[in-house]
């Protein structure tokens, strides 16, 4: 997160950021790296990993568990990408009518929508 802290226009990506319903996480850590993305654009100093939910609910974030439904729609997607976890983001996002902000190419081989970043 260091290099999009750096960016110029670092502000607005947090802004774009924010008008979506949806931002998906694969680990904690990527999670606590955002929240210290967006605490530092936002004037503030680096987080120490904590309350990142809490900060993050502050900006209007949402947390979507993973229900029945969206592990029965990852089993049944075809192989294209391998990374299970991805699967589940791709379920999720079709599921629930979901835009996924993503660089990884596999994921737009399957009926869903994106936004390459």
């Amino acid at each position: 997160m260091d290099t999009l802290g750096n960016l110029p226009w670092a502000g607005e990506l947090v802004s774009s950021l924010s008008h979506y319903d949806l931002v998906g996480f694969q680990t904690k850590r990527d999670t606590w790296n955002l929240t210290d993305f967006v605490t530092r654009v936002a004037g503030g100093s680096e987080t120490n990993g904590e309350c990142e939910l809490d900060l993050l609910a502050d900006e209007g974030f949402e947390e979507l568990a993973i229900s029945g439904k969206h592990a029965d729609a990852a089993g049944r997607l075809p192989p294209f990408h391998r990374d299970p976890f991805d699967r589940m983001l791709i379920a999720q996002a079709r599921a629930e009518d979901l835009t996924l902000v993503t660089h990884d190419e596999a994921i737009r081989d399957y009926d869903v929508l994106t936004l390459p970043v």
